[in-house]
């Protein structure tokens, strides 16, 4: 009932990364424009908060800039606290590093091409890292999982104890493949030691409308789920943006052209049309064949298409289905 409000600024740039992931637009989640709502929060920052490395990250990572005021209170400032302990020095570093993701990815920004911008984000950028390389690294790296993986995120390929976190962090895989036992605490490891961070989320492979070959601009939105439940289950959802006009096996075969990394599609022709050859490295063979429905959006039952991929039309907003089935 509280809407947006109830959401932390933790799950708030979680929930960003994973809607940017699904390639969803997070201007209009439910009516809600996440980046005005993440703008609006790194306002109202303590200019020592936590939450401020990851709200500029968020913001960063779709296309948004922020403030020389924003910039400057990235920089890690060197408080005047006389509690020397390493557990203070540990909160210190969640925010370092934190910080230190959020400005790798404004120094990736071509937006920010003014000297005076680069060299505010550059002196954040050394302060946050040299704080982050002046704590020693313990036996158990950074003190837990959490902060240890933020390290190794932050410090990026040949940083420093690299090879020593990385197998650190490997040993305490637990037989069920988790780090911790925990879904959030896996999702912040595996990036750790496979050299990405959360910065890398922006350079996923997705589809937009800026890829689409069109004079005017005008395109058509193609929903499609690929269910496999045979040879490796895969089960896939995305958004197809296309030429009005054309066919199924056309639109498809474009979208693959411009994102290969997403979908794997090739068509084969038969007396019948053109059918699906494989999707994702799964072929059609013996009696395995993938099928084409259309779902209803009023009813959301599906209806099997008998003809020729040369022969789909589609309309703005239909939603099709392949299963590779018996």
């Amino acid at each position: 009932g509280e809407g947006i409000d109830a959401v932390d600024d933790s799950l708030l740039t979680q929930f960003v990364g994973a809607f940017q992931l699904a390639c969803l637009d997070i201007t209009n989640i439910y009516g809600y424009d996440l980046a005005a709502e993440m703008a609006n929060r790194l306002h109202k920052q303590f200019p020592v908060s936590v939450s401020l490395g990851p709200l500029v990250l968020g913001l960063c990572s779709n296309g948004k800039k922020v403030s020389p005021r924003v910039i400057h209170f990235l920089k890690h400032f060197v408080h005047e606290n006389p509690d020397k302990r390493r557990d203070y020095q540990l909160y210190e570093l969640e925010r370092a590093c934190l910080n230190l993701v959020a400005l790798k990815c404004l120094r990736d920004d071509d937006r920010y091409q003014a000297p005076d911008e680069k060299k505010r984000i550059d002196e954040a950028f050394q302060s946050n890292l040299g704080f982050i390389q002046s704590l020693e690294v313990g036996d158990n790296g950074y003190g837990t999982l959490y902060k240890t993986s933020l390290a190794l995120q932050a410090l990026g390929h040949g940083g420093p104890h690299e090879q020593s976190l990385r197998d650190q962090l490997i040993s305490l895989q637990k037989p069920d493949g988790s780090f911790g036992g925990s879904v959030v605490v896996t999702a912040l490891v595996i990036p750790a030691i496979s050299n990405f961070s959360a910065q890398d989320i922006k350079d996923a492979p997705c589809s937009r409308p800026s890829i689409l070959d069109t004079t005017d601009k005008d395109f058509v939105k193609i929903n499609y789920e690929i269910t496999e439940n045979i040879v490796s289950k895969q089960s896939v959802v995305g958004q197809i943006l296309a030429k009005p006009g054309g066919n199924l096996d056309e639109a498809f075969k474009a979208y693959q052209k411009e994102n290969p990394l997403v979908l794997d599609y090739e068509s084969e022709s038969t007396p019948f049309g053109q059918v699906i050859r494989q999707i994702n490295g799964i072929e059609r063979r013996d009696n395995l064949q993938w099928y084409i429905y259309k779902v209803d959006p009023k009813t959301e039952q599906e209806a099997k298409i008998t003809v020729g991929l040369e022969n789909i039309q589609y309309a703005d907003g239909d939603t099709f289905h392949m299963k590779y089935d018996l």
